[in-house]
Protein backbone atom coordinates (compact mmCIF):
# COMPACT_ATOMS: atom_id res chain seq x y z
CA UNK A 1 0.00 0.00 0.00
CA UNK A 2 1.20 3.90 -1.20
CA UNK A 3 1.80 5.77 1.84
CA UNK A 4 -0.73 8.68 1.68
CA UNK A 5 2.00 11.52 1.67
CA UNK A 6 3.77 9.78 -1.26
CA UNK A 7 0.67 10.30 -3.69
CA UNK A 8 1.30 13.80 -3.85
CA UNK A 9 4.21 13.23 -5.66
CA UNK A 10 2.99 11.65 -8.65
CA UNK A 11 0.48 14.70 -9.06
CA UNK A 12 2.93 16.98 -8.94
CA UNK A 13 5.32 14.63 -11.64
CA UNK A 14 2.28 14.92 -13.64
CA UNK A 15 1.13 18.70 -13.28
CA UNK A 16 0.76 18.35 -16.88
CA UNK A 17 -2.44 16.17 -17.07
CA UNK A 18 -4.06 17.08 -13.83
CA UNK A 19 -4.39 20.45 -15.68
CA UNK A 20 -6.98 18.58 -18.28
CA UNK A 21 -8.75 18.26 -15.41
CA UNK A 22 -8.69 21.29 -13.81
CA UNK A 23 -9.14 23.90 -16.30
CA UNK A 24 -12.21 26.35 -16.38
CA UNK A 25 -13.83 29.20 -17.41
CA UNK A 26 -12.70 32.76 -16.18
CA UNK A 27 -14.37 35.39 -15.45
CA UNK A 28 -13.57 37.87 -17.91
CA UNK A 29 -14.29 35.41 -20.15
CA UNK A 30 -14.37 36.99 -23.57
CA UNK A 31 -11.03 38.15 -23.36
CA UNK A 32 -10.18 34.60 -21.82
CA UNK A 33 -11.01 32.93 -25.07
CA UNK A 34 -9.48 35.48 -27.66
CA UNK A 35 -6.47 34.92 -25.72
CA UNK A 36 -6.62 30.95 -25.70
CA UNK A 37 -7.55 31.01 -29.18
CA UNK A 38 -4.00 32.94 -29.61
CA UNK A 39 -2.26 30.29 -27.79
CA UNK A 40 -3.93 27.52 -29.48
CA UNK A 41 -2.43 29.21 -33.09
CA UNK A 42 0.15 26.19 -33.82
CA UNK A 43 -3.05 23.39 -32.94
CA UNK A 44 -4.63 22.27 -35.86
CA UNK A 45 -8.03 23.11 -36.67
CA UNK A 46 -10.07 20.37 -35.01
CA UNK A 47 -8.08 19.49 -32.01
CA UNK A 48 -7.89 23.56 -31.08
CA UNK A 49 -11.49 23.59 -31.27
CA UNK A 50 -11.66 20.34 -29.41
CA UNK A 51 -9.68 22.25 -26.85
CA UNK A 52 -11.44 25.25 -27.10
CA UNK A 53 -15.23 23.48 -26.33
CA UNK A 54 -13.20 21.64 -23.54
CA UNK A 55 -12.38 24.56 -21.34
CA UNK A 56 -15.25 25.82 -21.66
CA UNK A 57 -16.15 24.13 -18.85
CA UNK A 58 -15.77 25.20 -15.26
CA UNK A 59 -16.72 22.12 -12.57
CA UNK A 60 -16.64 24.85 -10.34
CA UNK A 61 -20.19 25.77 -11.15
CA UNK A 62 -21.64 22.05 -11.09
CA UNK A 63 -23.24 19.62 -8.42
CA UNK A 64 -21.33 15.93 -9.08
CA UNK A 65 -20.86 12.95 -6.65
CA UNK A 66 -16.80 11.52 -7.16
CA UNK A 67 -16.27 8.54 -6.04
CA UNK A 68 -12.16 7.49 -5.26
CA UNK A 69 -11.03 3.84 -5.62
CA UNK A 70 -7.32 2.97 -4.17
CA UNK A 71 -5.37 0.51 -2.26
CA UNK A 72 -6.80 2.85 0.76
CA UNK A 73 -10.58 1.75 -0.36
CA UNK A 74 -13.34 3.52 -1.57
CA UNK A 75 -14.06 7.11 -0.44
CA UNK A 76 -17.19 8.92 -1.74
CA UNK A 77 -17.78 13.01 -1.79
CA UNK A 78 -20.20 15.30 -3.19
CA UNK A 79 -19.20 18.55 -4.37
CA UNK A 80 -22.59 21.57 -4.75
CA UNK A 81 -21.63 25.21 -5.89
CA UNK A 82 -25.09 26.43 -4.15
CA UNK A 83 -23.74 25.89 -0.72
CA UNK A 84 -21.57 28.34 0.89
CA UNK A 85 -17.51 27.92 -0.17
CA UNK A 86 -16.27 26.53 2.77
CA UNK A 87 -19.35 23.57 2.90
CA UNK A 88 -19.14 22.60 -1.15
CA UNK A 89 -17.36 19.91 -0.76
CA UNK A 90 -18.99 17.07 1.81
CA UNK A 91 -17.31 13.49 2.49
CA UNK A 92 -20.21 11.04 2.11
CA UNK A 93 -18.77 7.96 2.92
CA UNK A 94 -15.61 5.80 3.35
CA UNK A 95 -15.91 2.09 2.61
CA UNK A 96 -19.85 2.18 2.46
CA UNK A 97 -20.00 3.84 6.12
CA UNK A 98 -20.54 7.33 7.79
CA UNK A 99 -16.94 8.82 8.28
CA UNK A 100 -16.41 9.10 11.97
CA UNK A 101 -14.97 13.03 13.20
CA UNK A 102 -11.70 12.11 13.01
CA UNK A 103 -11.65 11.28 9.07
CA UNK A 104 -14.10 14.49 8.26
CA UNK A 105 -11.96 16.45 10.12
CA UNK A 106 -8.79 15.42 8.08
CA UNK A 107 -10.81 15.60 5.00
CA UNK A 108 -11.83 19.45 5.73
CA UNK A 109 -7.79 19.72 6.27
CA UNK A 110 -7.01 18.33 3.09
CA UNK A 111 -9.83 20.31 1.04
CA UNK A 112 -8.62 23.34 2.30
CA UNK A 113 -5.31 22.90 1.30
CA UNK A 114 -6.74 21.93 -2.12
CA UNK A 115 -8.55 25.04 -2.40
CA UNK A 116 -5.64 27.00 -1.87
CA UNK A 117 -4.07 24.61 -4.76
CA UNK A 118 -7.03 25.11 -7.42
CA UNK A 119 -6.86 29.67 -6.40
CA UNK A 120 -3.46 29.31 -7.69
CA UNK A 121 -4.02 27.32 -10.99
CA UNK A 122 -4.52 29.32 -13.81
CA UNK A 123 -7.75 28.23 -16.45
CA UNK A 124 -5.33 28.47 -19.41
CA UNK A 125 -3.09 26.12 -17.96
CA UNK A 126 -4.05 23.32 -20.89
CA UNK A 127 -3.27 25.13 -23.68
CA UNK A 128 0.71 26.59 -21.77
CA UNK A 129 1.45 22.89 -21.42
CA UNK A 130 1.30 21.95 -24.82
CA UNK A 131 4.46 22.10 -26.44
CA UNK A 132 3.91 24.19 -29.90
CA UNK A 133 3.66 21.87 -33.12
CA UNK A 134 3.61 18.82 -31.36
CA UNK A 135 -0.11 17.79 -32.31
CA UNK A 136 -0.10 15.15 -34.57
CA UNK A 137 -3.22 13.27 -36.23
CA UNK A 138 -2.56 9.19 -35.38
CA UNK A 139 -5.60 7.56 -37.15
CA UNK A 140 -8.67 7.18 -36.52
CA UNK A 141 -10.57 4.86 -33.21
CA UNK A 142 -13.87 3.68 -33.81
CA UNK A 143 -15.63 6.91 -35.28
CA UNK A 144 -13.05 8.97 -33.00
CA UNK A 145 -9.59 10.68 -34.45
CA UNK A 146 -6.36 10.50 -32.28
CA UNK A 147 -3.73 13.13 -31.91
CA UNK A 148 -0.22 12.28 -30.25
CA UNK A 149 1.11 15.74 -28.49
CA UNK A 150 4.27 16.58 -26.32
CA UNK A 151 4.01 18.50 -22.76
CA UNK A 152 6.18 21.72 -21.88
CA UNK A 153 6.32 23.85 -18.61
CA UNK A 154 3.89 26.35 -18.28
CA UNK A 155 6.25 28.35 -16.31
CA UNK A 156 9.70 26.84 -16.78
CA UNK A 157 9.81 24.56 -13.44
CA UNK A 158 10.08 20.90 -13.71
CA UNK A 159 11.23 21.28 -17.28
CA UNK A 160 12.93 17.48 -17.53
CA UNK A 161 9.59 16.26 -15.93
CA UNK A 162 7.54 17.54 -18.52
CA UNK A 163 9.83 16.67 -21.12
CA UNK A 164 9.71 12.94 -20.05
CA UNK A 165 5.78 12.79 -20.94
CA UNK A 166 3.81 12.56 -24.01
CA UNK A 167 0.17 11.63 -24.27
CA UNK A 168 -2.89 11.12 -27.01
CA UNK A 169 -6.16 13.08 -27.63
CA UNK A 170 -9.23 11.50 -28.42
CA UNK A 171 -11.30 13.30 -30.30
CA UNK A 172 -15.36 13.00 -31.54
CA UNK A 173 -14.55 15.08 -34.80
CA UNK A 174 -18.57 15.46 -34.98
CA UNK A 175 -21.28 16.99 -32.74
CA UNK A 176 -23.31 19.10 -34.89
CA UNK A 177 -19.89 20.31 -35.97
CA UNK A 178 -18.37 20.76 -32.82
CA UNK A 179 -15.70 18.58 -31.78
CA UNK A 180 -15.12 17.63 -28.62
CA UNK A 181 -12.35 15.87 -26.71
CA UNK A 182 -13.51 12.05 -25.41
CA UNK A 183 -10.42 11.26 -23.74
CA UNK A 184 -6.84 12.20 -22.67
CA UNK A 185 -4.29 9.71 -22.13
CA UNK A 186 -0.54 10.83 -20.30
CA UNK A 187 2.51 8.58 -20.21
CA UNK A 188 6.01 8.89 -19.01
CA UNK A 189 8.76 7.33 -22.10
CA UNK A 190 11.17 8.20 -19.73
CA UNK A 191 12.21 7.72 -16.03
CA UNK A 192 10.61 10.53 -14.24
CA UNK A 193 12.55 12.26 -10.78
CA UNK A 194 10.44 15.01 -9.93
CA UNK A 195 12.41 15.13 -6.05
CA UNK A 196 15.31 14.23 -4.90
CA UNK A 197 15.33 10.54 -3.72
CA UNK A 198 12.01 10.43 -6.06
CA UNK A 199 11.84 8.02 -9.36
CA UNK A 200 8.97 7.11 -11.05
CA UNK A 201 9.83 4.13 -13.49
CA UNK A 202 5.80 4.06 -14.93
CA UNK A 203 3.44 6.36 -14.61
CA UNK A 204 -0.22 6.71 -16.78
CA UNK A 205 -3.17 8.83 -16.50
CA UNK A 206 -6.35 8.93 -18.59
CA UNK A 207 -9.36 11.05 -18.22
CA UNK A 208 -12.87 10.23 -19.42
CA UNK A 209 -15.46 12.89 -20.63
CA UNK A 210 -18.74 12.59 -21.59
CA UNK A 211 -21.46 14.99 -23.38
CA UNK A 212 -24.20 16.47 -20.66
CA UNK A 213 -26.70 19.34 -22.14
CA UNK A 214 -23.88 20.53 -24.70
CA UNK A 215 -21.04 20.64 -22.04
CA UNK A 216 -17.57 18.35 -21.74
CA UNK A 217 -17.63 16.88 -18.56
CA UNK A 218 -15.50 14.42 -16.79
CA UNK A 219 -16.59 11.14 -15.54
CA UNK A 220 -13.16 9.11 -15.16
CA UNK A 221 -9.93 9.23 -13.93
CA UNK A 222 -7.59 6.40 -13.95
CA UNK A 223 -4.07 6.44 -12.62
CA UNK A 224 -1.12 4.34 -12.19
CA UNK A 225 2.27 4.46 -11.35
CA UNK A 226 5.38 2.32 -10.00
CA UNK A 227 8.85 3.73 -8.58
CA UNK A 228 11.33 4.29 -6.13
CA UNK A 229 11.78 6.61 -3.10
CA UNK A 230 15.05 7.12 -1.65
CA UNK A 231 16.79 4.04 -2.77
CA UNK A 232 15.04 2.19 -0.38
CA UNK A 233 11.62 1.21 -0.94
CA UNK A 234 9.53 -0.22 -4.00
CA UNK A 235 6.35 1.94 -4.56
CA UNK A 236 3.38 1.93 -6.50
CA UNK A 237 -0.42 2.21 -6.56
CA UNK A 238 -3.13 2.31 -8.86
CA UNK A 239 -6.56 4.57 -8.26
CA UNK A 240 -9.56 5.88 -10.23
CA UNK A 241 -12.02 8.67 -9.93
CA UNK A 242 -15.86 8.42 -11.09
CA UNK A 243 -17.63 11.49 -11.48
CA UNK A 244 -21.51 11.35 -11.85
CA UNK A 245 -25.15 12.64 -11.03
CA UNK A 246 -23.78 16.22 -12.92
CA UNK A 247 -26.06 18.97 -12.05
CA UNK A 248 -25.29 22.33 -13.17
CA UNK A 249 -26.19 25.24 -10.35
CA UNK A 250 -27.95 27.37 -12.43
CA UNK A 251 -30.32 23.80 -12.49
CA UNK A 252 -30.33 23.33 -8.60
CA UNK A 253 -30.47 26.84 -7.38
CA UNK A 254 -34.02 26.75 -9.86
CA UNK A 255 -34.98 23.29 -8.41
CA UNK A 256 -34.35 24.14 -4.55
CA UNK A 257 -36.16 27.76 -5.66
CA UNK A 258 -39.06 26.07 -6.68
CA UNK A 259 -39.41 24.05 -4.02
CA UNK A 260 -39.44 26.96 -1.80
CA UNK A 261 -41.27 29.23 -3.34
CA UNK A 262 -38.53 31.53 -4.14
CA UNK A 263 -37.47 33.61 -6.94
CA UNK A 264 -34.07 31.81 -8.46
CA UNK A 265 -32.61 35.24 -7.42
CA UNK A 266 -32.92 34.87 -3.53
CA UNK A 267 -32.52 31.34 -3.65
CA UNK A 268 -28.74 31.58 -5.23
CA UNK A 269 -25.41 31.23 -3.00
Amino acid sequence: MLHRAFQPVLLLALLAATAFAAAGASEAESDAEAQRAAMLAHVPELPRAAILRFVETDLARWHYVRTRTSDDGVTIDRHDPTLPREERWQLVSIDGREPTEKELRRYRRDREDAAERDEQERDDELVKVLQPGSIQFLGEENGFQRFSYALQSPDGKREKVYAALEGELLIDPDDGGRPWVREVRVWNRETLRPFIGVRIDDAHMSFTFELKDDWVLPVAVDVRWAGEILALRDVGNAMSYRLEDFRHADDVTAAIAALSGARPSEAAP
